[in-house]
């Protein structure tokens, strides 16, 4: 079965993402009054952080188009030297 992904997927991957990482913690806080410090307005600060949360969302969607298989890929000759490591 082939699974599609509607705009609602896309969103709810960047907020898991996106969001968590980037504008609800308190580094991204203490990012924006560090700009605020140098000088940007409260409103500029908010969204350069905005801008930099929708930079990471089209970089998400482009890297979507590679598909699953190679992530895969990758993950799996990984977990081979991993496992020739521990073992």
């Amino acid at each position: 079965m082939q699974r599609t992904w509607k705009w609602y997927h896309f969103a709810a991957l960047w907020v898991g993402m996106a969001m968590n990482s980037m504008a609800m913690n308190i580094a991204s806080y203490m990012f924006a009054a560090g700009l605020t410090e140098q000088g940007m307005s409260p409103w500029q600060a908010v969204v350069t952080v905005l801008l930099g949360n929708v930079i990471v969302l089209v970089l998400m969607l482009l890297i979507v188009h590679a598909g699953a298989k190679f992530p895969a890929l990758l993950r799996a000759i990984l977990a081979c030297g991993w496992y020739g490591i521990q073992t």
